[in-house]
Order: C-alpha cells, then structure tokens, then sequence
C-alpha cells in the first residue's frame, strides 16, 4: 500500500538549470555528451 503524501522540510541548496532546446529525433545523440560535459566542469 502506498503511504499517503507529507510535506518535508529541508535545506536551502544552490541549484543551477541549463535549458536545451533539442529535436525529439536528436535527443539520444545529445544528451550522453552534455551530461558528459556538465559532469566533467562540475568536477573541476
């Protein structure tokens, strides 16, 4: 059975969005060498 739904509290944590506009055709060939991309800025 599924518990029924609760509000948590948490921390305030900076978060940062980057927007893609990609065809649905391309999405499969893009999104692997942009995490890759993003993964690899973060960690430095």
């Amino acid at each position: 059975m599924i518990a029924p739904p609760h509000v948590s509290q948490t921390i305030e944590r900076r978060t940062a969005v980057i927007r893609m506009v990609v065809p649905k055709a391309d999405i499969q060939q893009v999104m692997g060498p942009a995490i890759r991309e993003i993964m690899a800025t973060v960690a430095t």
